[in-house]
Order: structure tokens, then C-alpha cells, then sequence
């Protein structure tokens, strides 16, 4: 029967072979989109996870000088500042409440409002008599938070 009419036998053979060639282009055009597929959500959610904010509630409270501070306090006096930062990434504006204490002496207190994603530097003056050796501690707290973080001077 295939003897009969080899042009149709001549077109299955076109057909099949067009088939073959056809289904490699399709197998590599789909394998391409699917990486650029896999690619574009692969990049939203690694930039969604680098975003410090996202999704994520924290406060950073710190020292802004550490490894001065030791020399440049050694001998507080009144009008000497501890300058600090605290860093809200709460996602909405904060009120901080601050108090540094000096060998367990509350010498100094404060407040400061900070909005959302931003860093506040503090620069507190406070009252003390001269000392060579103090342990100070910075505390500082927001709604249910609270931060202490310590400085020997020596």
C-alpha cells in the first residue's frame, strides 16, 4: 500500500522529519522561558529578603564612637556627652525613652521620636562628677522593647 503512492510516504517522511526538528527548537524555546521564569521570581524574592524592612520589626541601639569613647571619657566631667544611635525599623514612627547610668547613678535621661527606616544620632549631656573607672550602661526602650547595652571606661 505505502508502494502505491510514494508521495504520501515522501510527505510522512517530511512531516516526521519537520516533527523532529520542530520538537528540539520547542524543547530548548521552552527550557529558555522557564529559566527566565525561574530567574525573574528567584530575583524578587532575594530582593524582598535583602530589604531590611520587610515584613521584619527591629531596633538598633548602639555607641556611635566605641572605640573612642574609653579616651575621650576616661575623665567624665558635666557637659561631657556618650554619644549613641538607635536605628527604628519597627515599620513605624517610634518613641524612644533613654537613660544612661553611670555605676548604677542615673545620670542622664531623655526622649526622642524617630519615623520609620531612619537613624537617630544622640549626643545626651549629662551632670557627673569627675571619675576615672565607671561602668556605663545605655537603656533604652519603645512600646514593649528594651535595649541595654554597657561601656566600661577604664
Amino acid at each position: 500500500m505505502a508502494l502505491r503512492n510514494p508521495s504520501l510516504r515522501e510527505g510522512r517522511e517530511e512531516k516526521a522529519e519537520l516533527w523532529k526538528i520542530m520538537s528540539s527548537k520547542i524543547i530548548v524555546i521552552a527550557t529558555i522561558i522557564l529559566l527566565l521564569v525561574s530567574f525573574s521570581v528567584l530575583f524578587v524574592v532575594e530582593t524582598k529578603n535583602h530589604d531590611l524592612d520587610y515584613k521584619k520589626s527591629w531596633s538598633v541601639a548602639y555607641f556611635e564612637n566605641p572605640r573612642d569613647l574609653p579616651e575621650a571619657a576616661a575623665s567624665l566631667q558635666a557637659g561631657d556627652s556618650l554619644d549613641f544611635a538607635i536605628e527604628n525599623h519597627e515599620g513605624e514612627k517610634m518613641k524612644y525613652s533613654y537613660e544612661i547610668l553611670a555605676d548604677g547613678k542615673k545620670i542622664a535621661e531623655g526622649q526622642v521620636e524617630i519615623e520609620a527606616g531612619e537613624t537617630r544620632q544622640v549626643a545626651p549631656l549629662f551632670d557627673l562628677e569627675r571619675k576615672n573607672d565607671a561602668r556605663v550602661s545605655l537603656e533604652i526602650s519603645a512600646k514593649d522593647l528594651k535595649y541595654r547595652i554597657y561601656k566600661n571606661l577604664k
